[in-house]
């Protein structure tokens, strides 16, 4: 399986289990997945943010910390 920490490296012939997940994502045509992983590459601090909020564990966890 693929791990979003392989995005940088390129591996051997077309195989699921031999591509990253960026490759594999184009390759499917799956341009959310595509773009998610672009941003994780060039500032993943940001593109984490940026996750949590659309998924709303933020709120979530901003919750928990209420009194």
């Amino acid at each position: 399986m693929t791990e979003i920490g392989d995005i940088e490296n390129k591996k051997g012939v077309w195989d699921d289990n031999d591509y990253t997940a960026l490759e594999i994502a184009r390759k499917r045509n799956r341009t959310e997945a595509v773009s998610v992983l672009e941003r994780f590459l060039v500032n993943p601090a940001l593109a984490r943010h940026e996750l949590r909020v659309k998924l709303g564990v933020l709120d979530a966890l901003a919750a928990r910390s209420l009194p």
